[in-house]
């Protein structure tokens, strides 16, 4: 496995990684947090879309990034979704 695809794989496990620790962690956030957390993995969902339409095209590797991309695009669904619908403890 070239060193190109090595890099962005363990960018794409670190986030992924970070995705989960935010819903086991969403109810312990704050409001203002939670919203904050919510917008960047919104903007991080779009990019991966985006590279999910662009990774279609012929080339090395292009079935990695697809599955790369669909992977955090959909952890990124997720962990939105968690991040909306927390119940908190007496905190807002």
């Amino acid at each position: 496995m070239p060193t190109s695809l090595i890099v962005p794989l363990t960018i794409a496990v670190i986030l992924l990684i970070a995705t989960i620790a935010c819903v086991m962690m969403a109810p312990r956030l704050p409001k203002a947090v939670r919203i904050a957390v919510a917008l960047v993995l919104v903007l991080l969902g779009l990019f991966c879309a985006l590279g999910f339409v662009a990774a279609g095209e012929p080339g090395d590797y292009h079935a990695v990034w697809r599955v790369g991309y669909a992977v955090l695009f959909v952890s990124c669904v997720v962990a939105i979704g968690r991040l909306a619908v927390v119940r908190t403890r007496g905190r807002s």
